[in-house]
């Protein structure tokens, strides 16, 4: 760690961009609502904000940033409050795209204007609500992680802005790519896992590196990337989801923002994800290695409110809580990892791992109470 190189990152969840940055000589400040333990690890100060919203991300930053020449980049966290971001110019320079750009994608009506503009297909959207609501969604404009999107006929309701999604039965998939603003270079092409769509919870579960939709899909999904790139002047990482049905592709989110997935291909450059996307947002796209390892993750969901006991964390685990942490149901727990030969290698180990880690998380939970 070098201090003579500290680097800011804000978001809900920062622990993945912290250890790629800390991997390439960074001495990185973490601010986001956790502090997990393997964030506070690779962190020069690790900071969990008591606020749990981007105002409170961005008080927190300057509670502890006092330099004013330090770079930053930010997560996920501020996709609805894109203004937010604004507040932390002053500290230095930021590595990623403009708030401005940020802002943009979170006023659905400019956004789906935009993709009609640039001919990219997006699910059947409307701003009034439907008369027949059988098969639409209600969408929180400036969500991210499938938070805040329902069927609308589950009898949830997303608070705030909100616009209707013709929901589409396809397979989601992404694109991970970095970007410097004209030319785009692509990491990856990813399958995306949601907690459980047949009962309407969207939630981001997981995903899945080298998803193979077929060349026409991808050329399809790289021609969105860099469509999007130009009109947006897109920097760094980014990702874009889609859902795939019948050989085409419609776009759902623009992450403007290096994406979770962005974890899948770090181990494939020798300095990882956060200097590629530094790179780009310095206007050079750097070339990751191709690596046919496969790679998985899993967001580990707590079944029932329970509080987490002593816990000897395997090495495929990540964001793990400190002991004493009280969990509610339904909220994220940990993360579960793995790399195979094969898709199927790689869901069959999370799987497992994911039994494993459950009765891991009972037994400690019942030593706690």
């Amino acid at each position: 760690m070098n201090e003579d190189r500290p680097l800011l990152i804000v978001g809900n969840s920062v622990r993945y961009l912290a250890q790629s940055a800390a991997r390439s000589g960074y001495a990185v400040t973490g601010v986001d609502l956790f502090s997990d333990r393997d964030t506070e690890a690779v962190c020069h100060v690790a900071i969990k904000a008591e606020q749990t919203d981007p105002a409170g991300l961005v008080a927190t930053c300057f509670e502890v940033q006092r330099s004013h020449k330090t770079p930053w980049l930010f997560g996920a966290g501020f996709e609805a409050e894109p203004d937010q971001l604004q507040q932390l110019i002053p500290l230095g320079r930021c590595l990623g795209n403009s708030y401005q750009t940020l802002k943009l994608l979170a006023d659905a009506e400019s956004l789906f204007s935009l993709l009609d503009d640039l001919g990219i297909a997006y699910p059947r959207v409307q701003f009034q609500r439907p008369a027949v609501t059988d098969g639409w969604l209600i969408k929180k404009s400036g969500s991210c992680g499938g938070i805040g999107v329902h069927f609308i006929n589950s009898g949830s309701h997303s608070s705030g802005p909100h616009y209707y999604q013709r929901y589409i039965a396809g397979v989601i998939c992404s694109i991970t790519f970095l970007a410097n603003g004209s030319e785009v270079q692509v990491l990856g092409i990813n399958q995306l896992f949601a907690r459980d769509t047949v009962r309407g919870d969207f939630n981001y579960a997981g995903s899945l590196s080298h998803f193979d939709p077929g060349q026409a899909v991808i050329t399809q999904m790289q021609s969105v990337a860099l469509k999007l790139t130009k009109a947006l002047q897109l920097r760094g990482a980014n990702g874009i989801d889609f859902v795939l049905a019948n050989g085409r592709v419609q776009l759902l989110d623009l992450n403007a923002r290096p994406s979770a997935t962005l974890e899948l291909y770090d181990q494939q450059h020798h300095l990882g994800g956060v200097s590629l996307h530094i790179a780009a947002c310095e206007g050079v796209l750097k070339r990751s290695p191709v690596n046919s390892r496969v790679r998985g993750s899993h967001i580990f969901y707590a079944p029932q409110d329970l509080t987490i006991g002593q816990i000897d964390w395997p090495a495929w685990c990540s964001d793990l809580p400190p002991a004493g942490t009280s969990v509610q149901q339904g909220s994220p727990v940990c993360g579960l990892h793995a790399s195979g030969i094969n898709r199927t290698q790689v869901l069959e180990r999370l799987r497992d791992r994911k039994g494993r880690i459950a009765r891991f998380i009972a037994s400690s939970s019942r030593e706690a109470a």
